[in-house]
């Protein structure tokens, strides 16, 4: 399987986890339910880690868009442009993510200022990943009018 078809397998993976991790997170700091909270937190780190096989394999599949020209050419340097920042704050919000679950296997609480911290950089995410999946939709959308 090349990186392009693992790309296109794990492409949603990232809006997804940025979607559910601060939701479950943000229940759990409601209902103080430490479980619910591990689990959060857990989904934002998978998240981090399945965004780096998705960055990944993005840059793979795009060596080749170099000899490309027009629309499709276009739409892979916009996708590729946002995708670089929505990985780095992904990132960021893993390693955020990873405290937290320290402190809370250690059997401290969730400390108020990390978790401020995470569920900005989770709504940072959402928005940088969402722009950056409609943009990676675009190039399929114009590859299937070119194949027309």
């Amino acid at each position: 399987m090349d990186a392009t078809k693992l790309h296109l397998i794990f492409n949603y993976f990232p809006l997804i986890g940025t979607l559910i991790g601060p939701i479950v997170l943000i229940y759990g700091t409601r209902w103080r339910s430490e479980k619910a909270q591990k689990i959060g937190l857990g989904i934002v780190i998978l998240t981090a880690i399945l965004t780096i096989v998705v960055f990944g394999t993005g840059e793979a599949a795009g060596k080749g868009s170099d000899l490309l020209i027009g629309q499709v050419w276009t739409n892979i340097q916009g996708h590729r442009a946002s995708a670089l920042p929505a990985f780095a704050v992904i990132e960021a919000n893993g390693i955020f993510a990873l405290f937290g679950l320290i402190n809370l296997m250690r059997k401290k609480a969730l400390t108020q200022w990390l978790l401020i911290i995470v569920l900005l950089l989770s709504v940072a995410s959402v928005g940088l990943t969402a722009r950056t999946a409609h943009l990676g939709r675009s190039i399929h959308l114009v590859n299937a009018q070119i194949a027309k």
